[in-house]
Formats: structure tokens, C-alpha cells, sequence
């Protein structure tokens, strides 16, 4: 048994401490200071894999896809023609291919998307011949946000308030469970 002895101007307080009870203490501690650790470097990962995996599921199922139109006809056409579809954001699967989760800055940190320097094969061109290889961030990009005659076709933006109304709140939950359990 171990005894303390707290006090101020105010009052005094006297602590009684058993001592299989303070280990079982500081054990319940460690085990809740190493879950917390170990969710702050699980919880972003889990987060940007499931942010992919929406992505992805958006694109296949076109949604948020709906107001869109064909750029024109011609590419609609050769779209249909080469690929056999006319879903926004495939062409040849080189973007949705290569949608991965990587770390990014500093520890614990990740992301989901197109790493940097990726490129498809080229030849993805309507005006025929090979077509040169480009990176694919870049006609995400364009994709994403439009450029001068290519209107912007949103699917990152309306993905990420998508999962901003559950995913992250059900993912936060399951962590705060995780840390609540570590203490029983």
C-alpha cells in the first residue's frame, strides 16, 4: 500500500494507493496509450483506402456522372467505337488502374490517387496514330477541373464531400471503439 499526501492553501487530500491496483492502472494506460498510437497510424490509412475504393465504385457506377454530356459527337462516337462504352472518367482503365494509396509528408500520412510520374501507354488519341504517353494526373486534372473547350467532369470533389457525410465519421467511430475496448 502506498500512501500521498496532496494539498494547497486551500485543503489537503490524502491518496491511499494499492499496489496491484496502480499496475493495473498504468497497465490499462499503456494498453489505451499504445491503441492510440496505433490508430493514428492505422485511421488515415484505413480512411484513404476506403476514399479509393469510392472512387472507384463512383466511376464503375457513374455516379455524380448524370449532368453530364459528350464533349462532342465525333468523340462520342470514337469513344463508343474504340472502348465499346461512353462512361465518364475510362477510357482505356489506365486512371482507375493506377487509383492506389500511398504515404505522403510526414509519418502517418496517406493519400489516395494517381502517384506522381505515372503515365498510361499512350495511343489513347481520337485523332489517331500511337499518341504519345502522358501523365495521368494531368487528365485527371483536366477531367477534374476543365480546360479551355473541355468542361470540367467533377468526380474528386463530390467524392470527398460524399465521404465527408459518413466515412470519416464511421471510420472516427470505429477508431474511438478501438481505444474505449483497449481500456477494458
Amino acid at each position: 500500500m502506498t500512501e500521498g499526501l496532496i494539498q494547497n492553501q486551500f485543503m489537503q487530500i490524502k491518496v491511499t494507493l494499492i499496489a496491484s491496483d496502480l499496475r493495473r492502472i498504468y497497465r490499462a494506460i499503456n494498453k489505451v496509450n499504445n491503441c492510440v498510437k496505433r490508430e493514428s497510424r492505422d485511421l488515415p490509412f484505413r480512411c484513404a483506402v476506403d476514399f479509393r475504393n469510392l472512387i472507384i465504385l463512383n466511376i464503375n457506377s457513374q455516379k455524380h456522372m448524370g449532368q453530364y454530356a459528350p464533349y462532342n459527337e465525333r468523340y462520342a462516337d470514337w469513344k463508343k467505337k474504340t472502348t465499346g462504352g461512353s462512361n465518364f472518367w475510362i477510357l482505356f482503365g489506365h486512371l482507375v488502374n493506377n487509383l492506389s494509396v500511398f504515404p505522403v509528408g510526414s509519418k502517418n500520412a496517406w493519400m489516395s490517387g494517381i502517384p506522381l510520374g505515372v503515365k498510361d501507354q499512350g495511343g489513347t488519341s481520337m485523332f489517331g496514330g500511337k499518341g504519345r504517353s502522358m501523365l495521368i494526373s494531368v487528365y485527371g486534372r483536366w477531367m477534374e477541373f476543365g480546360r479551355r473547350g473541355q468542361p470540367a467532369r467533377a468526380l474528386f470533389a463530390p467524392t470527398t464531400e460524399e465521404y465527408a457525410q459518413g466515412g470519416w465519421k464511421n471510420r472516427n467511430e470505429e477508431s474511438t471503439f478501438f481505444i474505449r475496448k483497449s481500456w477494458s
